[in-house]
């Protein structure tokens, strides 16, 4: 999993610039509930439709992707 090795980069990186160029390159962080086994938040992330829109994003997604 890309998400995982990103995130555990950024957990195994020494210093905290190390940890700001990373997150920079993949947008992770680590989270503790990667730990759990079944836990994939790629696939469980839930997309709030009107958030999208008032934040733009659905419009960047549009115009620029």
């Amino acid at each position: 999993k890309e998400h995982q090795a990103a995130a555990e980069e950024w957990r195994n990186a020494e210093t905290k610039s190390e940890c700001t160029k990373i997150f920079g390159q993949h947008r992770v962080r680590w989270s503790e509930l990667l730990r759990l086994p079944y836990w994939d938040p790629v696939q469980f992330v839930v997309i709030n439709g009107m958030h999208n829109l008032f934040l733009g994003v659905v419009q960047h997604h549009f115009r620029n992707l």
